[in-house]
């Protein structure tokens, strides 16, 4: 069990989480837009072998402010029995926002079990979206962050690194 009042990297990966679970109450629904996808993990401090896979669940309350809630499941190893499981959620705001794309900034927060260990990590990211044109309801999506990660197994493990994602989305 994680001692998050001890823990200054756990206490600001619980902040982010909240607050990135709490955009979805604060906007109206005449101006959500909402989808639903799957992401890719690339690249990510902890894996070697393994990949993560996910889905999330993403919305704009306009063109520049962004969430996302996702869960990723995946393996460490192939035929292993690694198992590595993370879910949380995303701020973003984009900057530059063209007709059929746009460039955004963003933090994630989000819980990760890794087979015994357990932890959050926090990670600041940059990232693109681009809608089809003939089918401005599919967005591809690839972000890029550096992850800081916080194991609790008793020695106080931190993991950083570079960690990259791609994905694709369809707004209702």
């Amino acid at each position: 069990m994680l001692n998050v009042i001890r823990k200054p990297s756990a206490v600001l990966g619980s902040l982010g989480l909240a607050a990135a679970l709490a955009v979805p109450a604060t906007v109206s629904a005449q101006d959500l837009e909402l989808g639903i996808g799957a992401q890719y993990q690339l690249a990510d401090p902890l894996l070697d072998d393994g990949r993560l896979s996910a889905i999330e669940l993403r919305g704009w309350q306009n063109e520049q402010l962004g969430f996302g809630v996702f869960g990723y499941y995946g393996s460490q190893e192939e035929g292993g029995d690694d198992e590595v499981i993370r879910f949380g959620g995303k701020v973003m705001y984009a900057p530059i926002v063209n007709p059929n794309s746009r460039f955004y900034v963003g933090l994630e927060a989000a819980y990760e079990d890794w087979n015994d260990l357990d932890g959050f990590s926090v990670m600041p990211l940059a990232g693109f979206e681009y809608r089809l044109a003939n089918a401005p309801e599919i967005g591809l999506n690839l972000e890029v962050g550096y992850r800081y990660l916080d194991i609790d197994n008793g020695t106080e493990l931190e993991q950083h690194g570079i960690s990259s994602q791609i994905g694709a989305t369809y707004y209702f």
